[in-house]
């Protein structure tokens, strides 16, 4: 995952929670830097951001080679 703000600075401290096709959360953490990285089954699973109290919520798919990407742009200050 990645994590941008205004004028493309990366940006930390993002409250990150992720939840499987069942609702069950299998991560709650808060991103040291601009990127995340996360190992998780392959599934489809629903990545909930929160920055300065904006949140975004995105569905990503895990493929069988575990890969996947996701990147969060907010334009708050």
């Amino acid at each position: 995952m990645q994590f941008i703000g205004p004028s493309s600075d990366f940006l930390a401290d993002i409250h990150v929670r992720v939840v499987d096709a069942h609702n069950n959360e299998v991560l709650h953490a808060d991103s040291q830097g601009p990127f995340m990285l996360v190992k998780q089954r392959p599934g489809r699973y629903t990545v909930h951001a929160t920055y300065k109290n904006c949140d975004q919520t995105k569905t990503v798919s895990v493929a069988s080679n575990g890969a996947t990407r996701a990147a969060f742009y907010w334009n708050v200050e």
